[in-house]
């Protein structure tokens, strides 16, 4: 089973990620940070000295080995993920993809001047916060099963009801043969 959070940054993937991990017990695997791990240079430096479509590469390249793989896994994917058809086609095979959504005023808060985030800087507005949401929330909703908004509700309080909706426990269990 892997289960994907998709969805603008600053929903919070990756920390709901940590939660889905620990309540399910499947590991997590943070794409920006396996990225980060493997070529050894942050982001803003990936995308100052290669360019975004140099790290989109990276992250499709990612993508296709955790699809290919038989690990179970929560993957938090990176908020361009979706910019790419073959990796929409990826997310869309699968039966586990969630789609985090926060209102822009909540994501200027959470990630706003966060200088691991190239795309959001402390001096983008909430507009245009708004305006990019806009152009790929299409392309979200292609490619998820599932749509949770996370701006009223605490990172353990979304993973559960990801858990509920999805009923990943009754899925994990048919699928390692466990009674739990």
């Amino acid at each position: 089973m892997v289960v994907y959070l998709i969805g603008f940054m600053g929903t919070g993937k990756s920390v709901v990620g940590l939660k889905l991990s620990r309540k399910l017990n499947i590991p997590l695997l943070d794409m920006d940070d396996e990225i980060v791990r493997r070529d050894g240079r942050s982001i803003p430096e990936i995308f100052a000295q290669d360019g975004e479509d140099a790290f989109r590469d990276m992250e499709e390249a990612l993508l296709r080995e955790i699809a290919d793989s038989d690990k179970d896994l929560i993957v938090s994917c990176g908020g361009g993920i979706v910019l790419r058809e073959e990796n929409r086609r990826i997310l869309k095979e699968n039966p586990y993809t969630v789609q985090l959504l926060a209102m822009p005023q909540t994501i200027a808060k959470r990630a706003g001047g966060d200088p691991n985030r190239p795309l959001l800087s402390d001096t983008v507005s909430v507009d245009e916060i708004r305006s990019r949401m806009e152009k790929r929330m299409p392309l979200y909703r292609e490619c998820a099963s599932l749509n949770i908004l996370t701006d009223s509700y605490t990172s353990n309080e979304t993973a559960k009801r990801i858990i509920d909706q999805l009923n990943l426990e009754e899925s994990r269990r048919k699928e390692t043969g466990s009674k739990a």
